[in-house]
């Protein structure tokens, strides 16, 4: 799943959460602002859905 979407057109970076897991929208951002600074190209973009497909599963298990 394609948690974090880029629009090239108006440079928006946007981030889709489970439903469950919307509340938790404002702490991904910050988590994923904090690990991924500089130019925003395919590779990490495809870094950040990892990273956010990873936390989602985490946060499911606790």
């Amino acid at each position: 799943m394609e948690f974090v979407t880029f629009d090239p057109e108006n440079g928006d970076l946007n981030l889709k959460l489970p439903a469950d897991l919307e509340s938790f929208h404002d702490e991904i951002c910050l988590a994923l602002s904090e690990k991924f600074m500089g130019d925003l190209d395919d590779d990490i973009l495809s870094q950040m859905n990892d990273y956010v497909d990873d936390w989602v599963n985490r946060k499911r298990k606790s």
